[in-house]
Order: C-alpha cells, then structure tokens, then sequence
C-alpha cells in the first residue's frame, strides 16, 4: 500500500509544489507527512500525484527514473 506508515513519498500537489517525508499518518481526508525538522497536513483532494520511493528513504532522481521504467 503506497500510504502505509514510515514510507517515504513525494507528493505533487495541484498547485505544483512537490512536498517530500515520510508518512506518519493518514486517514481517508488527508495525509501527515514528516520531514526532520516538522510535520506538514496535506488534504487528499490537493494531491495530483503520489511517487512512492523505491528504497523507503529520500528519493533520488535515479530512484525516480527507475520507478518510471517499471
């Protein structure tokens, strides 16, 4: 499951800012992600898309390459 707690994700929002940490909770409105210095709530219906990394750890661009090819 993409959202599931501890994972690492980047989530592009529809305004076009990217925001990238680690899931610490979600329900079905809205996500929390952590990064290391806070916390950030992002509602679901603000989400264009979800890139989960491919090593539950900050995503790299080869990460991000490579999780397009597959």
């Amino acid at each position: 499951m993409a959202l599931a707690a501890g994972k690492h994700v980047t989530v592009h929002l529809l305004n076009g800012l990217k925001v990238s940490g680690s899931v610490r909770s979600f329900h079905k409105y809205s996500i929390v992600l952590e990064t290391t210095t806070q916390e950030q709530l992002i509602f679901k219906h603000s989400v264009f898309a979800l890139l989960v990394c491919c090593r539950n750890q900050r995503c790299t661009e080869a990460c991000q390459t490579e999780a397009r090819l597959s």
